[in-house]
C-alpha cells in the first residue's frame, strides 16, 4: 500500500526555527500551551501570519496533492494526524510518503500524532519524511545516526526523484498545533478535491457510495473548525 500524508504544519517552517527554538522557548516550556505559543508568536510579538508561512512550501504541497489526485487514489482529510492509522493499521508493506514538519515517528508508550508512525513502524516497508527547515522535527531513535535503513530524509528539493502513484492521499489540519490564521491552507486542499470530484465525476460502488470522499465524520469535524 502506498500513502502519501500531508501535514499541513509543513508550511509554517519559519516559526519552528525561530520562535519554538529561540525566544518564545520559556513560553512554551511554562504553559505547553500550543494555543498560548500561537497568540504569544502571533499577536503579543505585533508579528503576523506572513512572518511564519512559507509560500513555496504551501505551493509545494499543492503541486504534490494536485499531481496525486491523477492516480486516483483513496483520499482522507482530517483534524488530527493519528487519524490516519485507522485506515493503513490493516495493510502490509506499507510505503508512506510524510510531508510534514515532523516526522512522527516518536517512541512512546502513547498513541497520538507524534507517535502513529512507530505504532506502525512494524508493517512499514519504507517511509520517506520531506521536511521543512526545522532541524529536528522531534526526537525519536529511528532518526539519529545510523537512520534505520527503512527510513529516508529528504527535502522538497529532492522531489523530483520520486515516482509515487498513491493508494491513499491523508491530508491533516494538526488542529492542536496550529494556528487558525493557516487553516486556510486545509480548506484550500479540499477544494481542490471537490473539484476534482464534479470534473472526474468518480462513479459510486456497487452499494452506492462514493469510495473517494472523505468519511463523512470526517468531513463534518472538519466542518466545525
Amino acid at each position: 500500500m502506498k500513502v502519501l500524508s500531508i501535514d499541513i504544519d509543513y508550511i509554517v517552517d519559519n516559526y519552528l526555527n525561530e520562535r519554538y527554538d529561540g525566544e518564545l522557548r520559556p513560553w512554551f516550556n511554562k504553559t505547553a500551551d500550543v494555543w498560548l505559543y500561537w497568540w504569544m508568536a502571533l499577536h503579543k510579538t505585533g508579528e503576523g501570519e506572513s512572518q511564519y508561512h512559507n509560500k513555496g512550501n504551501f505551493e509545494f504541497i499543492e503541486q504534490v496533492f494536485l499531481e496525486a489526485l491523477k492516480a486516483q487514489p483513496r483520499v482522507i482529510f482530517s483534524t488530527d494526524h493519528d487519524d490516519i492509522f485507522h485506515f493503513v493499521e490493516d495493510a502490509e508493506d506499507i510505503e508512506i510518503i510524510n510531508i510534514d514538519a515532523h516526522h512522527d515517528l516518536v517512541q512512546d508508550i502513547n498513541f497520538h500524532e507524534g507517535s502513529w508512525g512507530w505504532y506502525l513502524w512494524p508493517k512499514v516497508r519504507s517511509w520517506t519524511w520531506v521536511k521543512n527547515k526545522w532541524p529536528d522535527g522531534g526526537g525519536s531513535t529511528l532518526t539519529k545516526e545510523p537512520i534505520d535503513p527503512k527510513l529516508k530524509i529528504i527535502t522538497k528539493n529532492d522531489w523530483d526523484t520520486i515516482d509515487f502513484r498513491p493508494d491513499l492521499v491523508f491530508v491533516t489540519l494538526s488542529i492542536d498545533y496550529l494556528d487558525p490564521k493557516f487553516w486556510w491552507a486545509y480548506a484550500k486542499l479540499k477544494k481542490h478535491f471537490r473539484r476534482h470530484i464534479t470534473s472526474t465525476r468518480v462513479p459510486p460502488n456497487k452499494d452506492g457510495v462514493y469510495p473517494r470522499v472523505w468519511p463523512k465524520e470526517l468531513d463534518e469535524e472538519a466542518s466545525k473548525n
